[in-house]
């Protein structure tokens, strides 16, 4: 075959040259070549288009010509690796614009060999400067958000350790609260039962605190309870636990060998709570009652410690206060009792199988039937004829005395509609449980409407213990348009912590002496002496007087040249039915 003339390659190569260009700038990817001097001897259109400067511009130029020298030092550096091996290498790299733009580049450079050019360098670039900016904001936002994350995550510890706190101490004390110690009286369990040691648990309950409650205010009952609380602790110092278990209550977890060590710790008790304590300006005294159970004689559960460690304070409480009892098993039928009673009381309240007496209230100048005294009466099948002491300290322990207190006044005002005469009226005795929740006014206007009766026809008792509590309830009762007249008694006179001054603030209408003034008449000068400042205090308040508990004439009598008018007792008439 003859061959081609020289014209004829030099044509075809230069065809071949111009195809070979075309194809390298139809390409979306910057494309450049370099010799071996780092100059540029070809570029495509995409990378001038990167570059923002034109052909003619950077063709001969080496990088340093139009990048900055640190940019071009690195291009540099790069290509040296490319020429110092066969394989392609990929690198990221920085070159600015003609615009003045840092742009993030992935180059990857490979080494081709020309028959005249000798070794040149061919590079093809990927723009990456959107990707490193999104990489940029995504690890900003990442750091923000760990910093968002551990603000939160240690806000939240706060929060749990303020929560674990709050469920485990008791505010005012700062010491145990009842959770807490049920904690703590399980590790005592557990570690003498491995041990076959002993423990006691006792119970501290606050003799007469709410009389200091009601006389001083809040703020100085807080700081008696707080003072309390770190005295038991110096008392017991490493030898056991303190915990506040309610309002004026406290348990002590303590270590002992014999009884002897119990009774000494009892003894320092009760030497430390005699000392006074001063508090906002106010010197208190303050005693307590103290029931002890012991492990694992009385008890081998935390339960059960409590519960006759609470009987045993419920029997020291009872026969002396300011005394200690240790827990002995006869006080457990005290307590199964109790329980017993609460089902069978709740089942007698609902079928109504309690009955409502009523025991007259009489003038004693003419002995005229003046009024009555609504009171609760309960003969069960299983515990006989149970005394109202008995069984209202049950229910008023929990939402039973409501609903008793319900069946009363439907009973009371059903009485006043069919028996008493114009002027008569009928009394009920309400406790602070009753008064202070919302569905007792509700039920005293539903049943005054419903009978029609006149409000100034029923009264209400409160004991005086009470009166400070309850000064704003009574108040809202005594305002409430549709009780307009309705009466208020003042019950027990005589043996509370009566602060006189409510007697002015809030609208009573009658005293009622309590029986223990009565009893000793007419024979006790004391009894006598107070009864006559009391019918002075009425007097100067315009109160009505009326005695309770009279039983013989001699009494009533006293009574009468005492200028007590109204009287109450089995001598004017027992509480009977309404029929």
């Amino acid at each position: 075959m003859a061959e081609q003339p020289a014209h004829d390659v030099l044509q075809q190569g230069l065809k071949i040259a111009a195809l070979f260009e075309s194809i390298i700038n139809s390409l979306p990817t910057p494309v450049f070549v370099k010799d071996k001097k780092h100059r540029l001897i070809l570029v495509n259109d995409a990378f001038c288009h990167l570059m923002g400067r034109s052909r003619n511009e950077m063709l001969g130029q080496i990088d340093y010509e139009f990048l900055p020298a640190e940019e071009a030092a690195v291009c540099k550096q790069k290509d040296e690796e490319a020429y110092a091996t066969s394989e392609a290498i990929v690198s990221e790299e920085s070159m600015t614009d003609a615009g003045g733009n840092r742009l993030n580049l992935m180059v990857r450079k490979m080494v081709f060999q020309d028959d005249k050019l000798g070794g040149v360098l061919c590079g093809v670039i990927t723009d990456i400067t959107e990707m490193k900016r999104y990489e940029k904001e995504l690890n900003e936002a990442n750091s923000k958000l760990k910093l968002i994350l551990e603000d939160r995550t240690q806000e939240l510890q706060n929060v749990h350790e303020k929560l674990t706190w709050m469920a485990n101490v008791d505010p005012v004390t700062e010491l145990m609260n009842k959770s807490a110690l049920t904690t703590a009286a399980t590790e005592f369990i557990d570690r003498a039962s491995h041990a076959g040691e002993k423990f006691a648990m006792i119970f501290l309950d606050l003799d007469d605190f709410k009389f200091i409650n009601e006389s001083y205010g809040h703020p100085v009952g807080d700081a008696l309870i707080k003072a309390v609380g770190n005295r038991l602790v110096k008392v017991i110092k490493d030898q056991g636990r303190v915990a506040r278990v309610g309002g004026d209550e406290f348990m002590l977890l303590v270590d002992y060998q014999d009884r002897a060590e119990i009774e000494k710790v009892t003894k320092n008790i009760f030497r430390i709570l005699k000392q006074p304590f001063d508090s906002n300006q106010h010197r208190v005294f303050i005693n307590a009652s103290i029931g002890i159970a012991s492990f694992p004689e009385d008890g081998q559960d935390v339960i059960t410690l409590a519960q006759h460690a609470d009987a045993a304070m419920y029997v020291a409480k009872k026969n002396n206060r300011g005394g200690h009892q240790f827990y002995e098993e006869a006080y457990t039928n005290t307590i199964k009792r109790k329980l017993e009673m609460d089902v069978y009381l709740r089942d007698a309240i609902k079928s109504k199988q309690l009955e409502v007496h009523f025991q007259p209230i009489v003038d004693g100048h003419n002995d005229q039937v003046v009024g009555y005294e609504a009171l609760s009466r309960w003969n069960d099948q299983v515990f006989g004829s149970v005394s109202p002491s008995e069984f209202i300290a049950i229910a008023e322990v929990s939402d039973l005395i409501l609903h008793l207190g319900e069946l009363v006044i439907e009973q009371a005002v059903q009485f006043i509609q069919k028996r008493c005469d114009q002027g008569e009226y009928v009394s009920i005795n309400v406790s602070p449980k009753q008064l202070m929740h919302p569905s007792f006014e509700a039920c005293l206007i539903e049943q005054i409407k419903r009978t029609q009766i006149n409000p100034s026809q029923l009264a209400v008792e409160v004991t005086e213990n009470v009166m400070f509590d309850m000064n704003d309830y009574i108040t809202r009762l005594v305002q409430q348009r549709d009780l307009h007249g309705m009466r208020f008694f003042v019950d027990d006179f005589g043996t509370g912590y009566s602060n006189l001054s409510q007697l002015k603030k809030i609208q009573f209408n009658a005293l009622k002496i309590d029986r223990s003034f009565i009893k000793e008449l007419p024979d006790s000068q004391t009894d006598i002496s107070l009864i006559k400042i009391m019918m002075l205090m009425a007097q100067e308040l315009n109160l009505q007087v009326i005695a309770e508990g009279v039983e013989t004439a001699a009494q009533k009598e006293c009574l009468a040249e005492l200028g007590c008018r109204y009287v109450q007792g089995f001598l004017l008439g027992r509480p009977v039915k309404a029929d």
